[in-house]
């Protein structure tokens, strides 16, 4: 409650005074955990989202294409195959995982 009440740096430095101004073992465990997931720790999880909705995407302009009439079948193709590759990678990147 002080904290919130002060007005000055120094009335919010004063609840902070008695804060312990080393480093505990707690400190070293967690970046010892942070180092160890490595950087292909949020790679994988990110692309299989972004893959998966541009499947869903390409998916929905390859339907819409195909049941228009007055569009090629390129028009309907092309997306109905990015669609399929995104399906792929999908499959492909746990894989990939460390």
């Amino acid at each position: 409650m002080q904290a919130l009440n002060a007005r000055t740096g120094k009335e919010l430095t004063v609840p902070l005074a008695d804060l312990p101004l080393h480093h505990g073992p707690v400190d070293a465990g967690t970046a010892d955990a942070a180092a160890s997931r490595g950087a292909n720790g949020y790679l994988t999880p990110r692309l299989t989202i972004g893959a998966s909705l541009a499947a869903i995407c390409f998916g929905a302009v390859a339907v819409n294409s195909a049941v228009h009439p007055g569009t090629g079948w390129t028009g309907a193709l092309a997306p109905a195959a990015i669609a399929l590759l995104c399906v792929a990678l999908i499959i492909a990147l746990p894989g990939f995982r460390r």
